[in-house]
């Protein structure tokens, strides 16, 4: 059942006290007063009153919802109503995963990080520990087949289930701003020190993967006069209690901290959660968000750092309901101290031994990851990472990892690849027996006397459209189509550029919905979509844009590089003999500048179908172009079923199916996934493509 109570995002504190006077007594009431509470949250409003008159209660909302006092204030109610001393013995039990939390609440928390470190049989002896005749209350967001084990032990009867956040769209708050940013792994540091320096009047908390890490970034950011604290799991008890008391009373400052300070605590006031370093999984993200925009109404930020190679991480948050737009930044307000900070670190011997511990620590957390399918520690540029350690080249430690790259890249395309489906949207790990639970968190048990308060979740199993599983093959295929922006050239970056640029000058963003109707089509046709979507058509014309884009592109054209995959697939298929060729929306004169670089790789296409082809009247997603360049392979007409197309963008792909084709498609991570639907098979890179599943020749090799 579910207890009908206000249904509002809010209570008026007035309101509830009247609604609640005959439940809580004056003390209580005025507490709650004192501590600046003006407003009931929803779970508060909803959950309260039932526990008031003893029901089981079973209550889902999202971290930061104000759970703790929903289930708080009527533990010390009933511990007043009946006179609880402590020679009757213990009032409530606190178990949680953290000290900080145990320290900051009365209550079992995060239960779900309980159960994962092997507590469950622990936890089950305490319950069984409790008397039979108890109130039961459980609070949290998700809920696991183990946590659901431990509702069905912990509940004596059938509980009241309050859900404030069914229908939600997503699993954050709404006044949290989410985005990422995509940085080269040598700039890594360069980019967080700029943004710490510019945000020196905010509350900063800032998430690292390992203790090391955050040691050494602390000495690093005071030796150069960025103060900030820092906490971790290997600091001894009294420097963590200490830090986190004098980060909660700071009004702005700077945290540096591993996961340990992740979950459930509520520190006011926080202005912005960098991830600094990826989470393990979704889950992770989203506690670590949580530190900032708690309660109703409150405002925060959150900024995730990303590499090059781990966007296809955004296809998890999507599937997970957690909604990030890119922040791109200036290469050139970066600050210029590279050169200085190696200088530091290579003539400071503390510092150089802490950031050479803090970057092995990087490399075997990496290794470490859930997802490897994204987070490849053999695809890591040590160089790179060695910079943003603030080391000139790689140093010399221990690496205890797993050498052989091609192995796991060749264990990696096996089966069904990532595993994703249904009922499995963040894809398994790389063994085969995986039994992660994806959840949110789980909080809060509170022990009353003779009564249990426990809180648990539901969960809700995402759906990601057209994720990499075997895709159905129809018949043998016999020719193939590529696509070339995006997909073999790594080109559709210079639009975006060029095109952010010249909306700029109208005070306008070029987002990638927008860019998502433009990908694929005739030059003119994109025009026509980007000023007339931007609503800048009365001052830009469609063929003035052209111009104008055209003389910056021009310069940027002959740097083209080859995407991952693109050469070793090309080449494979031309020495098993497929018939290959290419079809792009591009012009001959742009054509020819993006691949001068890469004459001989193009050189092996039997033939080449270009924008301004007098046979492709209409651009995607009209089937011209493709049905063009099939009706050019030697031996036409060709079975169009017997076709596979390599696409990037959605109107290709809709293209490549009007002409009665099969596609595959290879997206930009920051492309919605509703444009995946229409595909046969979707792929974070070609190099994840396997020939053998459409009928081509296998692999010989794995090497990219």
């Amino acid at each position: 059942m579910t207890y009908d109570h206000d249904t509002t995002s809010s209570v008026g504190y007035l309101e509830c006290k009247r609604s609640l006077r005959k439940g809580l007594s004056e003390p209580t009431l005025k507490a709650i007063q004192e501590m600046g509470f003006q407003y009931l949250t929803k779970i508060q409003a909803r959950a309260i009153p039932p526990l008031l008159i003893g029901k089981d209660v079973l209550g889902a909302a999202r971290t930061g919802s104000g759970k703790t006092l929903a289930f708080l204030i009527p533990a010390v109610e009933l511990l007043y109503n009946v006179s609880f001393t402590p020679r009757n013995g213990t009032g409530i039990v606190v178990i949680c995963p953290t000290r900080e939390l145990a320290i900051q609440c009365l209550m079992i928390d995060e239960a779900d990080r309980i159960l994962e470190a092997n507590f469950e049989e622990e936890m089950k002896q305490i319950i069984k520990l409790l008397p039979k005749s108890r109130q039961t209350a459980l609070f949290s967001a998700t809920q696991t087949e183990k946590v659901e084990d431990l509702a069905r032990l912990s509940f004596q009867t059938t509980p009241i289930y309050i859900d404030v956040d069914d229908g939600r769209t997503k699993v954050t708050n709404e006044g949290l701003q989410q985005g990422y940013c995509v940085v080269p792994s040598a700039k890594r540091f360069i980019l967080l020190y700029s943004f710490l320096k510019r945000n020196l009047s905010k509350k900063v908390m800032v998430f690292f993967s390992s203790c090391n890490s955050v040691k050494f970034h602390s000495e690093l950011l005071r030796y150069i006069q960025v103060e900030c604290l820092d906490i971790h799991g290997k600091q001894k008890q009294q420097k963590r209690t200490s830090t986190f008391f004098d980060f909660c009373k700071a009004e702005k400052g700077i945290l540096l901290c591993t996961d340990v300070a992740a979950r459930g605590l509520d520190i006011p006031a926080v202005d912005w959660i960098v991830q600094y370093d990826p989470p393990d999984e979704p889950k992770e993200y989203i506690h670590r968000v949580g530190r900032t925009a708690r309660g109703e109404g409150a405002k925060g930020n959150a900024l995730l750092f990303l590499i090059p190679e781990e966007l296809q991480f955004l296809r998890y948050l999507k599937a997970a309901k957690v909604p990030v737009k890119e922040y791109e930044f200036d290469d050139k307000k970066l600050a210029n101290v590279q050169s200085h900070l190696e200088k530091l670190v290579a003539n400071n011997y503390y510092l150089n031994k802490s950031a050479k511990d803090a970057y092995r620590s990087y490399v075997l957390a990496y290794n470490s990851h859930s997802m490897k399918d994204i987070f490849n520690v053999h695809c890591l540029d040590l160089q790179a990472v060695a910079a943003s350690f603030c080391f000139s080249c790689p140093p010399k430690v221990n690496l205890n990892i797993d050498s052989n790259a091609s192995k796991f890249r060749k264990k990696k395309h096996k089966g069904s690849k990532n595993g994703f489906n249904e009922s499995n949207p963040y894809g398994r790990q790389s063994d085969g027996d995986d039994k992660r639970q994806f959840l949110k968190p789980f909080e809060a048990v509170v022990h009353l006397r003779i009564a249990a308060v426990h809180h648990c979740f539901s969960i809700t199993i995402f759906q990601m459209a057209n994720s990499s599983t075997t895709p159905s093959v129809k018949g043998p295929i016999t020719h193939v189509i590529f696509d070339m922006d995006g997909l073999l050239l790594d080109t559709e970056k210079f639009y975006t550029e060029v095109q952010q640029i010249i909306l700029a000058r109208y005070n306008k963003t070029f987002d990638w919905s927008l860019k998502a109707k433009m990908m694929g089509r005739k030059a003119i046709e994109a025009a026509q979509v980007f000023v007339q979507e931007t609503g800048i058509s009365d001052s830009l014309s469609a063929e003035d844009f052209l111009v104008e884009r055209e003389e910056m592109l021009q310069h940027m054209f002959p740097t083209s590089e080859l995407l991952p995959g693109a050469s070793h697939l090309v080449r494979h298929l031309h020495a098993k003999g497929i018939p290959i060729c290419v079809a792009t929306g591009s012009h001959r004169r742009h054509f020819e500048l993006k691949t001068q670089r890469h004459g001989e790789l193009f050189s092996l296409m039997h033939h080449v179908v270009l924008g301004d082809d007098p046979e492709v009247k209409k651009g995607k997603p009209s089937p011209d172009i493709f049905l063009a360049a099939a009706g050019r392979f030697e031996g036409s007409p060709v079975d169009p079923k017997k076709i596979l197309v390599f696409e990037d963008a959605p109107s290709g792909v809709l293209a490549a199916k009007n002409a009665g084709m099969q596609v595959v498609m290879v997206p930009d991570p920051r492309l919605d996934i509703s444009h995946h639907e229409t595909a046969d098979q979707i792929l974070s890179s070609l190099l994840e493509f396997d020939p053998a599943y459409w009928g081509l020749p296998a692999f010989e090799n794995v090497e990219s």
